[in-house]
């Protein structure tokens, strides 16, 4: 079964499991309206004010070789600067179902 994985690749954190690249984009457009250091979003290091979290996201199926996947995309920058989305993540939706 696929699944699609929210990474914060800067500090190699995995933070979420869901079923579809557009429900990890939904994730991620809610995650851009928060504020930076509410709550859990917060980079998890001591400087989290003056650091950020570099988001892709990418897919798991173990029914099927790796190389067959669709690659990491690189989505979303946040920090205190506020959201910074990495085109072109909106045309590589449809590529990546």
């Amino acid at each position: 079964m696929r699944t699609y994985i929210i990474e914060d690749e800067f500090h190699c954190n995995i933070c979420g499991r869901y079923a579809s690249f557009e429900d990890a984009l939904n994730e991620l457009r809610r995650w851009a309206k928060l504020p930076w250091g509410d709550g859990d979003h917060v980079a998890p290091c001591q400087s989290w004010r003056t650091c950020h979290a570099d988001y892709i996201v990418y897919a798991e199926d173990d029914s099927v070789p790796q190389e067959a996947l669709p690659k990491a995309v690189y989505v979303l920058t946040l920090s205190a600067r506020g959201a910074e989305w990495q085109p072109p993540y909106d045309k590589t939706l449809n590529e990546a179902q």
